[in-house]
């Protein structure tokens, strides 16, 4: 393990104990961060106590609370209680959903105090709750195929009811429908009875031909001669 210059001996008996594969620089300065913290509050023999014992009936381990709860170490950022869980019991934990504070944890992060505790062992490990199902859609082809029936939707082809294609057709027998409803409306008024004319073969009486002779219908119909 490369421990970085002027590593504190406390720093290095706590990273003794560190679990799993964490990464050597990043977990020691996340220890050395913490042990600066509890130099301060007189909270480090409880820390060391804590980790080398494995001990849930130690002292709550706090440090102060951020205002968006998060510690920064390095360039990764985090829940303190989740980082140090993560560090010395849990190497697989992914967030703070699978932790629950002991009922005796005066400072447990979800009381929102001002102080939050880090001590590893004021916390259990539970499982994650399972997320909502996520209700996907069914296909909408196999649904027009199964409301229309045969039909077959727009076109009659089955395809998905709302794809660009059909949308299309729509439109283009839309605008065939108007067209030709305005077609029918422009030649309805044009239907009209054709004109009676009188027949040619008998003109009524006075008929002035194109001589100017006016013909009388005895004149027409007078055989005798």
């Amino acid at each position: 393990m490369s421990m970085l210059p002027f590593t504190p001996p406390v720093v290095k008996r706590l990273l003794s104990f560190k679990k799993g594969e964490v990464e050597d620089k990043w977990s020691e300065k996340a220890v050395k961060s913490l042990v600066k913290k509890l130099k301060k509050s007189g909270g480090l023999d409880e820390l060391e106590t804590a980790v080398t014992t494995e001990d849930c009936n130690t002292r709550c381990i706090t440090i102060p609370r951020s205002l968006d709860g998060r510690l920064q170490v390095s360039h990764k950022k985090g829940l303190p209680h989740v980082i140090y869980c993560r560090l010395w019991r849990w190497p697989e934990l992914q967030s703070h959903h699978e932790l629950r504070a002991l009922d005796h944890c005066q400072y447990a992060f979800n009381l929102k105090k001002e102080e939050v505790c880090v001590n590893p062992y004021h916390y259990t490990k539970i499982e994650a709750p399972a997320l909502p199902a996520i209700l996907v859609p069914r296909g909408s082809s196999s649904s027009s195929s199964s409301s229309g029936g045969g039909s077959g939707g727009v076109g009659g082809s089955g395809s998905d009811p709302g794809s660009a294609e059909d949308l299309s057709s729509l439109a283009d027998l839309t605008a065939d429908s108007v067209s030709d409803s305005a077609s029918l409306t422009s030649v309805a008024p044009t239907l009209e009875p054709p004109p009676t004319f009188p027949p040619t073969e008998s003109p009524p009486p006075g008929y002035m031909s194109e001589d100017g002779d006016s013909h009388d219908l005895s004149d027409i119909t007078d055989y005798s001669g």
